[in-house]
């Protein structure tokens, strides 16, 4: 699985297992568990993997505690890698449903501030997942210290998915085009 950028914007903010308050231990996590993106407020939110992934809710965290709350949707992805819920926060609006299966690029959302935040961002993170013994998909690591998400920067690529995406689009015109100049 590759991760690309959801968002045009590739500011980050704070990274992950970052504190920006050294010895300052919040809701019992260690540093931050994931990506911040700065944006600006509206900036459109795609799904940014080079695999399908079927959204598993949209939601509204009521939690305004120091955790964040606000507006989110989580994806779920099954494959070579693993499976895992991608997460991604604080979006002023969604553009996707539950069970809706999602492609590269396809739009998810709108950035916001949502939630217990200083400025409009988007927050991304992922949770590895494995089947307990009921055949339920579970948090592998849920006292982590990271609230269960773990550090993506191995499956992470700066580069923003929708140029992936139209890249992709020019290289199978190309091999059409190209297939059919071979045909006269």
């Amino acid at each position: 699985m590759k991760i690309y950028r959801a968002l045009k914007t590739n500011k980050i903010s704070q990274k992950f297992g970052q504190n920006l308050y050294p010895g300052y231990v919040l809701n019992g996590m260690l540093g931050h568990n994931g990506i911040d993106f700065d944006c600006p407020d509206g900036e459109p939110v795609y799904w940014d993997c080079d695999i399908e992934g079927k959204v598993a809710s949209c939601f509204v965290d009521m939690n305004t505690g120091a955790i964040g709350g606000g507006k989110g949707v989580i994806v779920f992805t099954e494959d070579k890698d693993g499976a895992f819920n991608h997460r991604f926060w604080h979006l002023q609006g969604f553009a996707c449903k539950a069970d809706q299966i999602l492609k590269s690029g396809d739009l998810l959302g709108y950035a916001g501030h949502t939630g217990t935040v200083t400025a409009p961002h988007l927050h991304r993170d992922i949770k590895p997942l494995a089947k307990d013994q009921y055949g339920i998909w579970r948090n592998v690591y849920p006292n982590n210290g990271y609230h269960g998400c773990i550090d993506f920067t191995p499956y992470f690529t700066n580069i923003f998915i929708r140029d992936i995406v139209q890249i992709s689009a020019l290289q199978k015109l190309i091999e059409i085009i190209k297939e059919l100049l071979s045909r006269k």
